[in-house]
């Protein structure tokens, strides 16, 4: 009683002791835990949100000369940001949003995405590389191996089997089952983990190491492993430069203990050739990472101090109505709107088929993938349709202050846009091939051949020369003869310019 009484004393002394009105002093919040790779976090967020906005925003997250590459069945190979936006178009036709990023697993230059849709949990998955600077390099579609077990594909059920044997050697640390997996000189990177083996004995070395193995299955939420080990499959063909078979990569998302005695999930990238694995590539997924791991001693990658390219503002500002078509007008003004009539009806004119357009967009941003590394736009083959990016504005645009009439720049600018929407329809092979020999030109559209050397550039742009309603220079292409050009424009479009250009 005599400690309590002395403790009450006490603590009205020091109550007495304080004025009245001063504030107890702030108690230090903890600190915040770093939240490693929160920036591919925000990046692959972004990335769903540009998906939600369009293809001009989704465009914006890929590199110049990105490689959109489809070897599930037959082999399509998108390249460019153009052939990437059609590709993306005619695979979404419903809605993009509809296939939300669901988990990402990282490595220090890609990540697996796995992608869900409400049809089914598991929808399909993207391997992706970025560089340095956060753009997609090249994206990989895959195939749901699952699903193709249910319909009895014998290729789905052999990627199952080799998940099955791959992770069931593992697991039990087997040295002869591990290297009856790989070639003799296989390889295996985990670049999180800062691994790199090279040759089958060295990774049967590196798997009898039970404090390095990277796995350990014989945890999963719920109990021990069972039948099912990995929580899904994916696969898809690999092709060589001809066209032919040349082995396939197998991705086996799985949950188990990477090493650092806590369970989470990771994924592997299984390279394989004549039934062996040539080429092993780990990821581990970011949640799993972040709880298990002492993230200050992980690598950066190309997520660190990364911001996610701003949402483009592309706003529908009109609708035109001309050559019996509705054609969206987007950052547009009554002037530019002006200016998409007067372009299509230069066709008109020239009686040629109207270009089916479903949309004309005008952009001003330099930032904007169309706009940039000196382009002036992008034509979206939509399969019926094309979107039109120009780059332009209504300053740009107008001659005098009264805009009673539109710069030559201008003119030609949406001409050559229109022209690429118009040639996906009218220009078939054979012609393409005709046009090349004439112009003496080694590819049509190629990454492999400058942009001003490509087929369909000059193409575009000899047939806006061949539109104008006055006659201008050759930009763009050189100092070739007029009459080459008159020749040019008579192959794509079977008649003669509108004027005598060459007067």
């Amino acid at each position: 009683m005599l400690r309590i009484r002395i403790l009450l004393v006490l603590g009205l002394l020091v109550l007495a002791g304080l004025p009245a009105s001063q504030p107890a002093p702030p108690v230090p919040a903890p600190p915040v835990p770093e939240r490693w790779a929160e920036e591919a976090v925000e990046w692959f967020q972004a990335w769903d949100e540009a998906a939600r906005l369009g293809i001009p925003n989704l465009l914006r997250f890929v590199a110049p000369d990105v490689v959109h590459d489809d070897q599930s069945v037959v082999h399509v190979a998108a390249v460019g940001r153009a052939e990437y936006g059609s590709h993306l178009q005619r695979e979404h036709r419903r809605a993009i949003d509809q296939a939300p990023t669901a988990d990402v697993y990282l490595d220090v230059t890609g990540a697996l995405v796995e992608r869900r849709e409400p049809t089914y949990p598991s929808g399909d998955m993207r391997a992706v590389e970025l560089d340095d600077h956060g753009m997609v390099t090249r994206e990989n579609e895959t195939d749901n191996a699952e699903l193709g077990v249910v319909f009895d594909d014998p290729d789905a059920i052999a990627v199952q089997a080799l998940a099955d044997t791959y992770l069931r050697a593992w697991s039990s640390s087997d040295p002869d089952a591990i290297r009856a997996l790989y070639s003799p000189d296989a390889d295996l990177v985990d670049s999180l983990q800062r691994l790199e083996v090279t040759s089958a004995d060295a990774i049967v070395d590196y798997a009898r190491d039970p404090t390095s193995t990277g796995m350990s299955l014989d945890w999963r939420e719920g109990g021990p492993v069972g039948e099912a080990m990995h929580q899904a499959v994916f696969f898809r063909w690999l092709h060589d430069p001809w066209g032919r078979p040349a082995g396939s990569e197998a991705f086996v998302l799985y949950t188990g203990d990477d090493g650092s005695g806590c369970p989470g999930d990771a994924a592997v990238a299984l390279q394989v050739s004549d039934g062996l694995i040539v080429r092993e590539r780990r990821y581990h997924e970011i949640d799993s990472v972040r709880r298990c791991w002492n993230t200050d001693q992980l690598p950066d990658g190309w997520w660190t101090g990364l911001e996610p390219p701003a949402a483009h503002e592309d706003v529908v500002t009109g609708t035109v109505g001309v050559a019996g078509q509705r054609i969206e007008i987007h950052n547009g003004t009554a002037t530019l709107e002006r200016l998409v009539q007067w372009a299509m009806g230069r066709f008109e004119t020239a009686r040629l088929p109207a270009p089916p357009v479903a949309s004309v967009a005008f952009d001003q941003d330099t930032t904007a993938p169309q706009c940039a590394v000196d382009r002036t736009g992008l034509t979206i083959d939509l399969g019926e349709s094309s979107q039109v990016f120009v780059c332009l504005g209504e300053d740009d645009a107008c001659a005098g202050e009264a805009c009673t009439a539109f710069v030559a720049n201008a003119r030609l600018l949406v001409l050559h846009e229109l022209a690429h929407a118009w040639m996906y329809r009218q220009v078939d092979e054979a012609t393409q091939q005709a046009f090349m020999d004439h112009m003496g030109l080694e590819a049509w559209s190629s990454a492999e051949v400058g942009w001003y050397d490509r087929g369909v550039e000059q193409a575009a742009q000899v047939l806006a020369w061949g539109l104008m309603d006055e006659p201008i220079p050759t930009t763009r292409l050189g100092d070739l003869p007029c009459e080459q050009l008159v020749e040019a424009f008579r192959l794509l479009t079977g008649d003669h310019p509108l004027l005598d250009a060459c007067a």
